[in-house]
């Protein structure tokens, strides 16, 4: 069963802050005309440092949200395809511009890590922020809500994939707080991507192995009292059903959050329902605090399985497993945990065609693109412009000759309005 839209949105506090900015709200904008570059390419030159949408063909609308709204954007000389997501910033307050910029650092810091969401390149212009990020084929929550629930040969293997991106994530000093199906993707080999990094925690430094098991079970002495204070957090924070107790309790936390969120998303996978859902939120908040994750004979779950889940649930963060008893649960011990790393082990399934498989939402929404900042109209975000080498590299193909140069066609202004509709 997944999740109804009114429990699949996350929470957190300073979301309060940024309820004006809903795209329902958004002002009408009057076109602003944009004229493109002409067709007419030099020899590859130095690499791109800056990019706008003159550079970008928006073709398909994949997701809106209370933040703004992901699209297909095709690189119009490479016809390389991208994910663009546009978050108009008109009455955005800055708690929400401080979360965009501190998405985009993360995104920064994690580039070309395998099995974690990358960036190439972002950008703003006086009515929104751009992210540019890789396309995949579809998110693990369309999956699962395609096929109800998976073997436990193929759910084993996406749960080694999402262990593998969250220690990624912790050996770097960076808890996810909202790790759930639909923030992890499919590629095209059929590998998972763990992505939406909107309401992370980075603490700007990477914490020892010590720092990252706490809280543990320990067999001979007893469990640390807590972890050094600059890798704790506080605040309720992520998508109600896949909170740990500790969040909801509002109970400091660590990196222990992301695995009880891995968990749940396990169950999930192996028994097609959640664990503690239900329609009232205080309800679901009572049975995530003081119930045992239920599991009955009709399930025919594995009894390793069983344990490994009922382990990692427990409700008192140090007596859940660490990642590194995960890895050694004899629920795993088929599994190949440096295959699966070096991506050297077949997907259990892979994605046919190369076109996303995303349900494109019915009511599409009207953004218009600012005008790009210049001399007489700075920047104030200058920090938020980036684009990786190799975007760089690819989007220097793009160079246009110059007017007085054959063959050169003045350039016909578009309508900068944009409105993309489902295909």
């Amino acid at each position: 069963m997944r999740i109804s839209s009114t429990l699949q949105a996350p929470l957190c506090v300073a979301d309060k802050l940024s309820d004006t900015d809903a795209s329902s709200n958004l002002p009408a904008h009057s076109p602003v005309e944009v004229t493109p570059s002409p067709h007419h390419l030099f020899p590859p030159l130095a690499p791109r440092h800056t990019i706008s949408l003159a550079d970008l063909k928006l073709t398909r609308l994949l997701a809106e949200g209370g933040s703004g709204q992901v699209h297909i954007c095709i690189n119009r000389v490479t016809g390389v395809r991208r994910a663009l997501k546009v978050v108009p910033r008109r009455r955005k307050l800055f708690a929400s511009i401080k979360r965009l910029m501190d998405e985009q650092n993360t995104l920064r810091v994690l580039a070309n890590v395998s099995f974690l969401l990358s960036l190439d390149a972002s950008w703003s212009d006086t009515d929104n922020f751009y992210i540019m990020t890789p396309l995949y084929s579809t998110d693990l929550g369309d999956e699962l809500g395609r096929c109800g629930k998976f073997s436990k040969e193929r759910a084993s293997f996406y749960f080694l994939n999402i262990l593998i991106a969250v220690e990624a994530l912790h050996v770097r000093g960076i808890i996810h707080r909202d790790l759930k199906p639909d923030n992890i993707f499919l590629d095209w080999d059929g590998y998972l991507v763990l992505g939406d990094f909107g309401l992370a925690i980075n603490f700007g430094e990477e914490p020892s192995e010590d720092d990252r098991r706490w809280p543990i079970t320990y067999e001979s002495e007893p469990p640390q009292p807590r972890p050094p204070l600059r890798f704790i957090v506080s605040g309720v924070c992520g998508t109600p059903p896949y909170m740990p107790p500790e969040i909801l309790a509002q109970k400091f936390y660590s990196f222990a959050s992301d695995l009880y969120a891995t968990a749940i998303s396990f169950y999930e996978m192996l028994l097609g329902r959640l664990p503690f859902l239900d329609d009232d939120f205080d309800v679901m908040s009572e049975k995530i605090l003081y119930q045992l994750p239920p599991i009955y004979p009709q399930d025919c779950l594995d009894p390793e399985a069983e344990d490994l889940l009922t382990r990692m649930l427990r409700k008192d963060p140090a007596q859940r497993l660490d990642l590194h008893a995960i890895k050694n649960h004899r629920c795993l011990s088929e599994m190949n945990w440096s295959a699966i790393e070096n991506r050297s082990v077949p997907a259990p399934w892979i994605p046919g065609g190369d076109e996303p498989c995303h349900d494109a939402p019915q009511d599409v929404l009207v953004f218009t693109p600012g005008v790009p900042f210049s001399m007489d109209q700075p920047n104030p975000f200058p920090e938020f412009d980036y684009i990786s080498p190799a975007v760089g590299t690819e989007f220097s193909q793009a160079v246009w000759e110059q007017p007085g140069s054959e063959p050169y066609c003045e350039p016909k202004k578009i309508s900068a309005a944009i409105q993309v509709r489902p295909i």
